[in-house]
C-alpha cells in the first residue's frame, strides 16, 4: 500500500465517512501495512492532534524503527 493510499484511508477514518464494518476493514488493512505502528492509537487516541499525512508519516516512522509505543514529536 502506498503512502497516498494510506493517507486516503486515514482521512476516511478521521471523517468516519464509512459504516463501522468498513472502518474496521480499513483499519485492518492499515494495521497490516504498518504492523509495528499501533496505527489505531494514532488515529483514535492521539497524544497530539495530527493530520492524516502526519498520522501516516508517524506510523511509517514507528514501523521502520520498531517503536510501536513511542511517540515522535513533529
Amino acid at each position: 500500500m502506498t503512502r497516498a493510499d494510506m493517507i486516503g484511508k486515514v482521512e476516511l477514518m478521521l471523517l468516519a465517512a464509512l459504516p463501522e464494518a468498513e472502518l474496521d476493514a480499513v483499519l485492518a488493512e492499515l494495521a497490516a501495512a504498518v504492523p509495528h505502528a499501533r496505527i489505531s492509537d494514532l488515529i483514535y487516541h492521539p497524544d497530539i492532534p495530527r493530520t492524516a499525512e502526519q498520522i501516516v508519516d508517524e506510523a511509517l516512522f514507528r514501523d521502520r524503527m520498531g517503536l510501536a509505543g513511542s511517540a515522535r514529536r513533529a
